[in-house]
């Protein structure tokens, strides 16, 4: 798989920036999101990186598609969370209490997230696999984690296809998922093959790029280097944790 997750519209800003620039601006962005504590800070993260959106050439439409995707999930813990989290009741629907520590954990949660994901889709998510790769490589990430994301990244449409077929072949033979014993004994199949062929598939493609001499480093012809704007985004994401940080200590 070598496209990105989307494509960026032209004369995207952000994509003028180094690859590596961009990973660590999203990774110190993100690690201070998800590590405060309070809303206020969370609130000011999430309103931060929603000033880039307009630099990313991001697609309105892929913008709201993703959010929407993300928030769907994230209202799984609206539907438990205000009830089960102990604390002070502040409503009341039927038998159920609504605390106020609940209320506050899921909106700490929701907007860390929104934050988070932002921020990947407007640094990270335009990348392509191979430049992704490269931009680990350059910031000193283990060689055998790029490697491993590389090569899944390069398979997946490989085992989709896979899977599509295994799908096929039980639709042929009358399958019909349902709450059976029959279709938990076929999806468990199903599972079981999937792994042997992931299995044997990597095999194949271990033996095969030994034989090409691979020894486990990745080499490549196009080098990154780094501008003065690069360092610029990445102080510039520096600055803003510091702050981040520094407001949520003070609350």
């Amino acid at each position: 798989m070598s496209t990105p997750l989307f494509e960026l519209t032209k004369n995207a800003p952000l994509g003028a920036f180094d690859a590596r620039a961009r990973l660590l601006a999203c990774l110190i962005f993100s690690v201070t999101t998800a590590f405060l504590s309070h809303p206020y800070p969370a609130v000011a993260a999430l309103l931060i990186i929603t000033l880039l959106i307009p630099f990313s050439g991001l697609p309105r439409t892929t913008l709201f598609h993703k959010l929407l995707a993300v928030n769907a999930f994230i209202a799984f813990l609206w539907v438990f969370t205000p009830f089960t989290t102990p604390g002070q009741t502040v409503y009341t629907i039927g038998a159920l209490s609504v605390t106020d520590r609940g209320v506050a954990i899921a909106s700490l949660v929701t907007l860390k997230c929104n934050a988070i994901f932002i921020a990947f889709l407007t640094l990270v998510a335009p990348m392509r696999p191979s430049v992704f790769a490269r931009a680990m490589q350059g910031l000193g990430l283990p060689v055998k984690l790029v490697t491993l994301f590389l090569f899944t990244s390069r398979h997946i449409d490989v085992f989709r296809a896979e899977i599509d077929r295994l799908n096929c072949a039980a639709k042929l033979r009358g399958f019909v998922p349902g709450t059976n014993l029959h279709t938990y004994r076929t999806m468990a199949a199903f599972v079981g093959l999937s792994l042997v062929q992931a299995v044997e598939k990597s095999r194949r493609i271990d033996e095969a790029m030994r034989l090409r001499g691979f020894d486990g480093e990745l080499h490549t012809i196009v080098t990154l280097k780094a501008h003065a704007k690069d360092a610029i985004l990445t102080i510039t994401a520096l600055i803003f944790a510091i702050g981040l940080a520094t407001l949520n200590l003070l609350i």
